[in-house]
């Protein structure tokens, strides 16, 4: 802290420079290929399927469940070739909640043998889900009749359930085909029955399910042991459950999957709660996290001219967020923005900053360096004055809720610059933003961020391009942009439906990253409305229309807490055993907070109507919970307890938290300022502070 503090004084000491210009937030340039990445995601091929001829997918056991085994809350995926779009689907469901699965290439490798599935016991999976029905290769099943039997087997005797993302309807389970439907041509409205409505959790059921891409097969079903859970106006099918007579439960989907396919993004997670009995390894939150940056500058505007945000403009959208917030839904919702204090007069001097004290509340602030000078070349003195100069801007004015440990740079500049970096953490900062539209700067998992090279402790979030240019203000503005950079003539109703498109797939994923927008997409366009307004409006109706989950808007400390949580989850080396009597274990190579979603623990978080738990262990360390209570109804894992815990755990290790939270320990609920040691420095700098700010005023 002395160093910084030295720092600073060196600085203020040799005055303004050519520093005083008042700067005007330009933004890098875009490449085309990086305006093609903000928005676009390929889709996938999501065709019919070819039957295997001679194939029993489900054959008769004659097994019955077992007593006093035990199992891995581990699922197993079985595809044909590991190509199509449901395998990519299922994998992309998985990999978002965290849950631990294997992967079993039919197609390819070893044969599926009883040793895979278990030793003696203890099963190593407690669910199966499958990318198509029969597994099918050209005219043929990748699987023997052998295999099918071995698989049939383990489900009956472990009482592994079996969820099918799709497939073509057959007496192998329970229905009969009526039609094929490419549903891009022909798009199928169907609702849930109430079966439907306990088996896919997070879908909105009021409405119906839109399935209007890929094929889709419609279907009745073939006796009293099909229940149907989705079906259209004319009364066909296309999902259902089974229980053979072996005690085996099936779940099937007849139509095509992808991780692209709004219906699929709002479904899967049912499906895996269904096959896993409602407890799995992994969580699902719904994140909206809008960052507006350069709050306080103008912007240059792509068609001529700047822009700076109004007092106005402020009222207007802090309006339409109150709006927002009295829908339940989304009555977390919370915008955030990125500010430089180089921008903002003193108090009565300028409208904005008035307006800014009297609704600071209302958001949530984030420090976007004091006059938005790019960090890329920048020194470890010139570093720490941009950082602490706005910090100090933010103590000085009052500006609340606002956490000097939380940072955007100017145009996601200095990232691989050590100096700036080092410069960012000794003055209290410990996560940053990245962009995901740049190579290297993307999630390198689902949900997790990473660390910046050369500083440890220096968290980046990536954080998403939502394709509204930081360079528009106006639809007109925008139609213009958004044109010429793709190369063709677009109405602002065309541009809001893809924009809130990708957006909403964000949402429907449980996907973390904040999104990317800037001060002049807030500019009231009439009627209190704004670009930024509008798009949001979108995403937020259709994700209504889709699906269930509360959306919460976490701040920058708490959203890094969760992507430090998910990171460490990643490398846990986490496994977790449902055992005789109702017990679950839970083990790690690796400390970690492990997140049980189905289990309740005294601080298990309610989310959604879901209990999540979080398990706090050590290196190498196990905790056994009971699942006696919190029964949800459908029979428990393996043995067939209701899923919940008591709460009462037993460790093999020194007693470790059960959870980071209570029951109302929702993130948005935890908002958190700065370190002691980083508040320690800004006291330190500010004599140096105000005075290098009285010369920039000067």
């Amino acid at each position: 802290m002395w160093g910084v503090t030295v720092a600073i004084v060196s600085v203020a000491a040799a005055g303004c420079g050519g520093d005083v210009a008042a700067p005007v937030a330009r933004d890098r340039v875009v490449a085309p290929d990086r305006v093609a990445a903000e928005p676009v995601e390929v889709e996938m091929v999501m065709g019919p399927l070819t039957a295997a001829r001679g194939a029993n997918p489900a054959p008769a056991t004659g097994l019955a469940l077992e007593a006093g085994v035990s199992v891995d809350a581990r699922l197993l995926v079985l595809t044909a070739d590991g190509a199509s779009a449901s395998f990519a689907a299922i994998s992309s469901a998985l990999d978002y909640l965290g849950t631990p699965y294997d992967v079993f290439n039919a197609g390819a490798g070893p044969d599926l043998t009883a040793d895979r599935l278990a030793d003696g016991d203890h099963g190593r999976y407690y669910g199966i889900v499958l990318d198509t029905g029969d597994l099918a290769i050209g005219s043929a099943s990748a699987l023997s009749d052998a295999e099918w039997m071995t698989l049939a087997s383990y489900e009956a005797r472990f009482g592994a359930r079996r969820a099918v993302m799709y497939a073509r309807p057959s007496d192998a389970y329970g229905l009969v085909l009526a039609r094929s439907v490419d549903a891009r041509a022909e798009p199928i409205a169907a609702g849930c029955t109430a079966e439907g409505r306990s088996v896919f959790v997070g879908a909105n059921c009021d409405v119906a399910v839109a399935i209007d891409a890929g094929w889709a097969y419609a279907s009745q079903a073939a006796d009293a042991a099909t229940v149907p859970l989705l079906v259209d106006a004319a009364g066909s099918v296309y999902a259902a459950t089974r229980r053979t007579a072996d005690g085996r439960e099936v779940l099937v989907l007849t139509f095509a999957q992808s991780p692209t396919a709004f219906h699929t993004l709002a479904l899967a997670y049912g499906v895996v709660s269904w096959v896993a009995r409602g407890l799995f390894v992994g969580e699902r939150h719904v994140y909206a996290s809008p960052q507006i940056d350069d709050y306080f500058l103008p912007d240059a505007i792509y068609t001529g001219g700047t822009y700076r945000m109004t007092d106005l403009d402020l009222q207007a959208f802090a309006r339409w967020q109150d709006g927002r917030r009295a829908v339940p839904l989304t009555s977390q919702f919370r915008a955030a923005f990125a500010f430089n204090g180089y921008g903002a007069k003193p108090r009565s001097e300028d409208a904005l900053v008035d307006e800014t004290l009297e609704l600071a509340s209302s958001f949530d602030w984030i420090n976007h360096t004091w006059a938005h000078h790019v960090l890329t070349s920048m020194t470890y003195a010139e570093a720490t004055e941009a950082i602490v100069l706005n910090n100090q801007y933010a103590l000085d004015v009052g500006l609340s809720p606002y956490s000097i440990e939380n940072l955007v740079t100017p145009e996601i500049s200095g990232l691989d610059n050590a100096e700036a970096m080092r410069a960012v953490f000794d003055a209290g900062v410990r996560q940053l933003v990245s962009d995901t539209s740049v190579a290297g700067q993307d999630n390198p998992s689902p949900n997790a961020g990473y660390w910046i090279k050369n500083v440890p402790g220096l968290l980046a979030i990536p954080r998403r391009p939502s394709g509204l240019s930081y360079n528009v203000s106006l639809p007109a503005e925008w139609m213009a942009r958004y044109g010429d950079t793709r190369g063709g003539t677009f109405s602002y109703e065309q541009i809001i439906a893809a924009c809130s498109d990708t957006l909403l797939r964000h949402l429907l994923r449980g996907d973390y990253d904040p999104w990317m927008f800037h001060q002049p997409n807030v500019r009231d366009i009439g009627g209190g409305r704004s670009l930024l307004s509008d798009l949001m409006d979108a995403t937020l109706d259709k994700y209504a229309a889709r699906a269930t989950f509360p959306v919460v808007s976490p701040t920058m400390n708490e959203l890094a807490r969760k992507v430090k949580e998910r990171m460490s989850l990643d490398a846990s080396g986490v496994s977790a055993t449902i055992e005789p009597g109702g017990k679950l274990t839970v083990r790690v190579t690796n400390a970690a907070t492990i997140p049980i979603t189905g289990l309740c623990t005294p601080s298990a978080e309610s989310y959604g109507g879901r209990q999540i738990s979080h398990l706090e262990l050590a290196a190498g360390q196990s905790v056994t919970v009971s699942l006696a209570d919190c029964s949800q109804g459908g029979g428990g894992p393996a043995a067939g307890q209701g899923t919940g815990a008591t709460g009462h755990l037993s460790t093999s290790a020194a007693p470790a938290a059960p959870g980071s939270g209570g029951s109302g320990c929702s993130v948005s609920n935890r908002r958190t300022g700065g370190g002691a040691g980083a508040l320690v420095l800004a006291v330190l700098a500010l004599a140096a502070v105000a005075a290098r700010r009285r010369a920039f005023r000067q």
